[in-house]
C-alpha cells in the first residue's frame, strides 16, 4: 500500500510539472508576451519537437531575457539547445494569429511536432550556424484544433560572433509574442515607417547643412569654423545612415559593427563642432577643450568592450560635457 501511495504521489507530481501551460484568455491589441511556462534542455533530439514528449525534468527558463543572462546557453561553441512551451489558447480567439519574434540566434520552431518556421540556419557544424533575428516581422502561428498547443524551439547561438553592447542594446535569446494578424501588421508598418521617416528627416537636416556651410566657406574662405561645421554635419548624416540601416537588422554579425561605426562617427562629429565653436569664438583651446577630446576617445573602447552600461561613458559623459562647454563658449 505505501509504494502504491509513493508511486501514485510520483505520478502526479510529474503529470503537474507535465500539465504546466502558458493559459491564454485574451490578447490585448499589442500582442503578449510569451515569457513564462517554458523549459530548456541542452543538446539535440528530434523527439523533443514532439507534443507528447514530457518535459517535466528540463529546466525553467526565462528565453526573453538577455543571452548573456542565460547561463544555459553556449555562446561560443555553437551547441545547440531546446526550448518547449505548453500553451492553451483560448476558443474564443479565433482570429489568425501570429508572432512577432526577436532573437540572438538561429532557430527552428515547431508547432504541435510540425516545422512551421526556420529562422537562420542550424547545424551541427559550429561554422555553418547562421544567426538570424525577424525583428519582429509578423509570421504564421497556425494552431490546431488541439486544446493544448506545444511550441518547440531548437536554437542556437552563432559562434565567435560580437553582440551589441551600446546604446541600451539587449541581446534577447528568443523573445516572443503572440498578437492577432490584423494588430500586428499595423504595429509593424506603423513602427517602420515612423521610424525611417524620422531618420530620412535627420538625415536631411544633417546634408541641407552641410552643403550651407560648405557653400559659406567657398564664399568667405577665411571663415576657417565653416570647414568644421560642414565636415560635422556630413558625419551625423552618414552616422544616421549606418543607425537607420541598423534599426532592423536581420544579420547579427553586422549589427555590432554598425552600430560602433556610426558611434566612432558622432564621437568625431562632436570634436569637429567643439573646435568649429571655439575658433568661430576665436577663442584658444582651453583644458575644457582637451578633456572632452579625451573623453571622447575613451568613449569607444567603452561602448565596445563594456556589457550593458559601457555606451553610457558616450551618451551621458561626452554629449553632455561636450554641450555644455559648449553652452560655456557662448
Amino acid at each position: 500500500m505505501k509504494a502504491l501511495i509513493i508511486t501514485l504521489f510520483l505520478a502526479l507530481t510529474g503529470s503537474v510539472g507535465f500539465a504546466q501551460v502558458f493559459r491564454i484568455d485574451s490578447l490585448p491589441a499589442t500582442g503578449i508576451l510569451l515569457n513564462k511556462g517554458w523549459t530548456f534542455h541542452a543538446g539535440d533530439n528530434p523527439a523533443w519537437a514532439n507534443p507528447d514528449f514530457d518535459d517535466s525534468h528540463w529546466q525553467a527558463i526565462d528565453p526573453t531575457k538577455d543571452i548573456f543572462e542565460l547561463p544555459q546557453l553556449d555562446k561560443t561553441a555553437g551547441k545547440i539547445g531546446w526550448f518547449r512551451l505548453r500553451l492553451l489558447v483560448d476558443s474564443s480567439l479565433n482570429r489568425q494569429l501570429v508572432m512577432q519574434i526577436s532573437q540572438s540566434g538561429a532557430s527552428e520552431i515547431y508547432l504541435n511536432g510540425r516545422l512551421i518556421h526556420q529562422l537562420g540556419v542550424l547545424s551541427t557544424k559550429p561554422d555553418r550556424i547562421d544567426a538570424f533575428n525577424p525583428n519582429r516581422k509578423p509570421i504564421s502561428f497556425p494552431i490546431s484544433k488541439e486544446k493544448i498547443q506545444v511550441l518547440a524551439v531548437c536554437y542556437a547561438l552563432q559562434p565567435n560572433i560580437a553582440y551589441g553592447k551600446n546604446f541600451r542594446t539587449i541581446n534577447k535569446a528568443f523573445d516572443s509574442y503572440l498578437i492577432t494578424d490584423e494588430n500586428a501588421a499595423e504595429l509593424y508598418s506603423n513602427g517602420l515607417v515612423t521610424t525611417l521617416n524620422r531618420d530620412f528627416f535627420r538625415v536631411a537636416v544633417y546634408a541641407i547643412l552641410f552643403v550651407i556651410f560648405l557653400a559659406l566657406y567657398l564664399v568667405s574662405p577665411l571663415r576657417k569654423a565653416y570647414p568644421y561645421f560642414s565636415i560635422y554635419s556630413s558625419l551625423m548624416a552618414f552616422s544616421w545612415i549606418l543607425l537607420s540601416n541598423n534599426r532592423f537588422p536581420n544579420d547579427m554579425v553586422w549589427f555590432y559593427w554598425f552600430n560602433n561605426i556610426g558611434l566612432i562617427l558622432r564621437v568625431t562629429a562632436n570634436v569637429f563642432i567643439l573646435t568649429a565653436i571655439y575658433l568661430i569664438l576665436e577663442q584658444k583651446r582651453s583644458l575644457f577643450y582637451w578633456f572632452g577630446l579625451t573623453l571622447g576617445i575613451i568613449s569607444i573602447p567603452f561602448s565596445m568592450l563594456v556589457y550593458r552600461w559601457g555606451w553610457s561613458v558616450f551618451s551621458f559623459g561626452y554629449i553632455n560635457y561636450t554641450d555644455s562647454s559648449s553652452r560655456r563658449r557662448i
